[in-house]
């Protein structure tokens, strides 16, 4: 009976796989759940939140960012989960980080800034981060770009621009 106890070693994924179906299963369960977390049930413990910030994380494992973004925001869409609140700050900042690794750089100025104003965990470095895209673009003297936009195809591009307009890499004038 003892033998019944003892910890096991933990099983985790290691494959692109394995994170796929371990956060697909985490949103299956939510869902199986959201009936009782909108009515405030203690059957939607105190383990939900965590899970979904979990499964945000193992899409992007996964490297399924879109799929992270969306579980992200699952959490952030259900802020009376308990918990939800103090771990919908951090997703709001992996949000914004994943925007900024895709080249959303106006979604991405977006969150940070969310994140600044929830005044949460990292919230200066979320106002430094959307100080930075912000005048990045402003400095290319465009609008802030999104993705999809021609006046900056690409994230390299776009950084490429943004270190040509400083002054302290243009060569002085004879």
């Amino acid at each position: 009976p003892d033998a019944m106890y003892t910890s096991r070693p933990e099983s985790r994924a290691t494959t692109p796989k394995q994170f796929d179906d371990g956060a697909a299963t985490v949103l299956g369960g939510f869902q199986s759940l959201r009936s009782f977390c909108d009515q405030k049930d203690p059957a939607c413990g105190d383990f939900v939140a965590p899970a979904l910030l979990a499964a945000g994380r193992g899409f992007r494992s996964a490297n399924l960012l879109a799929k992270s973004i969306s579980a992200f925001k699952i959490l952030l869409a259900n802020p009376s989960l308990p918990g939800g609140k103090e771990l919908a700050q951090t997703a709001t900042l992996e949000i914004a980080d994943l925007y900024m690794n895709v080249g959303g750089f106006d979604e991405a100025a977006s969150y940070y800034e969310r994140a600044a104003r929830e005044r949460g965990p990292d919230f200066e470095k979320a106002r430094d981060r959307a100080a930075f895209i912000r005048s990045a673009f402003q400095d290319s003297g465009g609008p802030p770009v999104k993705p999809s936009s021609a006046a900056c195809p690409s994230p390299l591009l776009c950084g490429v621009r943004y270190l040509l307009a400083e002054r302290r890499w243009t060569a002085p004038k004879p």
